[in-house]
């Protein structure tokens, strides 16, 4: 069970760095449009 929590515990946190990273460039595009 804790190996299980662990590995789970590290998808999201991938996840989350690609989510965040995604949220950076759309508000840049954004950004750019209406500049």
């Amino acid at each position: 069970m804790g190996t299980k929590s662990n590995k789970n515990n590290s998808i999201p946190k991938k996840y989350r760095l690609f989510y965040y990273g995604f949220w950076i460039i759309f508000s840049v595009g954004l950004l750019s449009i209406f500049g």
